[in-house]
């Protein structure tokens, strides 16, 4: 006999943690684009490319800058923020505003300094850099803001993966660079994009699955931890046995992120030191599993 039991999400992240690692992504940005990027006129993504590109065709066409890069972060995300507050989530519309707000703020303090003359060099680490602050956002369960808002709201009143948004803006921007500043620029900056998503998934595994299976001779107690602290689902079988012992166990299967596993051992930990606990890697999940959870 089998049961699947449905568990809402739980959020267990550590919110003045996640406040925190909000701020420090406005340090890994700015290292990023004031060290790395700007001196060789590269182009990150989202919406930091778009207010890099509206800064250079102003100085271009108008001989000055309206505002600094950070401050165009800050104003072109007010609106993503607004709906994030209305149609996301409250605890996720604040760290999304506080990475922004940082961002802006420590863009405008750290100067642009060229680390290195080599311009590919640059867009590589510029890239690393920039891509592993926002892996630890995504890592603690939260966006570092920007386009991320609009492509979540999307994919939570439609239900599709509509990352291509990100593709088009990101296309659109760079051919715009390459119209001024060359193609060579449009190739480092893409150059920058490739590291950065590698470096995300790399130290990103919130989208990694994983099948855990649980024998136990305890289910009560399995039960009740997992129901009223993981935030995640299991399908339960009653009826197994060891063929040797013949004693008769429940058999536990839960499928998670492995960025959660972590907190799936130790809470089976808690409730049963002698559960026998297996767990395998999945490469692709067909049905009602929710890869995210927005705070």
């Amino acid at each position: 006999m089998q049961k699947t039991q449905a568990v809402p999400g739980i959020q267990n992240q550590n919110f003045p943690l996640q406040l925190f690692l909000a701020a420090l992504n406005g340090l890994f940005v700015a290292v990023g684009i004031n060290f790395f990027l700007l001196p060789h006129s590269i182009y990150s993504n989202g919406i930091t490319a778009v207010g890099q590109v509206i800064n250079a065709y102003t100085d271009h066409f108008l001989n000055f800058e309206i505002m600094s890069i950070g401050t165009w972060v800050f104003v072109l995300s007010v609106p993503l923020i607004l709906l994030s507050w209305f149609k996301l989530g409250k605890n996720f519309t604040v760290l999304s505003l506080v990475s922004v707000f940082s961002t802006m703020v420590v863009m405008n303090w750290v100067p642009v300094i060229k680390v290195s003359g080599n311009p590919l060099l640059s867009a590589a680490v510029g890239g690393a850099v920039m891509g592993y602050g926002a892996a630890l956002c995504y890592k603690y369960g939260f966006s570092p803001g920007g386009l991320d808002i609009l492509i979540a709201w999307i994919k939570k009143a439609t239900g599709k993966n509509v990352g291509a948004i990100s593709l088009v803006i990101n296309a659109i921007v760079y051919t715009l660079a390459a119209v001024l500043d060359g193609f060579d620029i449009l190739l480092y900056s893409l150059v920058t994009l490739y590291v950065m998503t590698m470096v995300m998934d790399k130290f990103y595994t919130q989208q990694q699955l994983a099948e855990t299976t649980i024998f136990t001779k305890h289910p009560e107690n399995v039960e009740t931890i997992l129901t009223e602290k993981f935030p995640r689902g299991a399908t339960v079988m009653d009826k197994a046995y060891g063929m040797y012992t013949k004693e008769n166990v429940v058999v536990y299967t839960v499928v998670s992120t492995q960025y959660e596993l972590s907190e799936l051992y130790k809470l089976i930990d808690e409730c049963d030191k002698a559960a026998f606990v297996r767990t395998n890697l999945i490469y692709k999940v067909k049905g009602n599993f929710q890869k995210d959870h927005l705070s």
